[in-house]
């Protein structure tokens, strides 16, 4: 490959990128030439997939309800001098 006037050597383990793509739910294809790249890019299938995944929320409630704690007294203090 050539970058910038000099020619860089690249090397691709084609069975990490295999696994890759069979983790990811993808496709590996080893091109070497123009045409073998034209043919790989003629048969990507370019859709987006949709995952829906469940997110714990409980922390964030705990962490909104320590913020409104700490207002709540920071406000006190501030109000009666002490906290109430």
């Amino acid at each position: 490959m050539e970058i910038d006037g000099f020619n860089v050597a690249t090397a691709l383990d084609g069975e990490l990128l295999e696994e890759v793509a069979e983790m990811t739910d993808g496709s590996y294809h080893e091109g070497s030439d123009a045409d073998a790249l034209a043919a790989i890019s003629e048969s990507i299938d370019l859709r987006f997939k949709v995952v829906s995944e469940l997110s714990e929320v409980t922390g964030l409630f705990s962490a909104a309800g320590i913020v409104l704690l700490l207002v709540g007294a920071l406000l006190s203090v501030l109000w009666f001098g002490r906290v109430v």
